[in-house]
């Protein structure tokens, strides 16, 4: 296992846990500006806090509609590249406030390291077929 590896996972538990308590502005802080978030529907590149809230809170609010409870990271793999970039590939799982499962998706992110401090500069959503099975070197 790569010595990095313990953070850049725990930089995805605290997305859990932001992104579940549709806490925008902490979840920001997982990310470093300027980021990109490339969906199905487009490539977006946030440049300010701004741009970033306007990217996540429509997201946000239609989950908030959906009776969004929590998301869970079920996988996670890792892969460091250099001292300050990695890539990792996620499968998480959406839940209802009720338990029950409202989606699976998947997400595959880079990552840099600046000021001792791994943050996520892209995000590419996919399918959770399309997970990266990286190695954890």
């Amino acid at each position: 296992m790569h010595p990095e590896q313990a953070a850049i996972i725990a930089v995805h538990h605290l997305v859990a846990a932001t992104f579940s308590a549709l806490d925008l502005p902490r979840f920001r802080q997982c990310y470093r500006l300027p980021c990109q978030m490339i969906t199905s529907h487009g490539v977006s590149v946030a440049t300010t806090d701004a741009e970033f809230e306007a990217f996540f809170q429509p997201l946000m609010e239609t989950l908030r509609c959906n009776d969004f409870g929590r998301s869970e990271l079920r996988e996670i793999h890792v892969r460091v590249q250099a001292d300050n970039i990695a890539i990792v590939s996620t499968h998480w799982v959406r839940y209802r406030k009720n338990g029950s499962e409202l989606e699976q998706l998947g997400a595959t992110y880079t990552m840099t390291k600046s000021a001792g401090e791994w943050r996520i500069v892209s995000l590419m959503a996919h399918e959770p077929a399309a997970m990266l099975r990286l190695d954890h070197a």
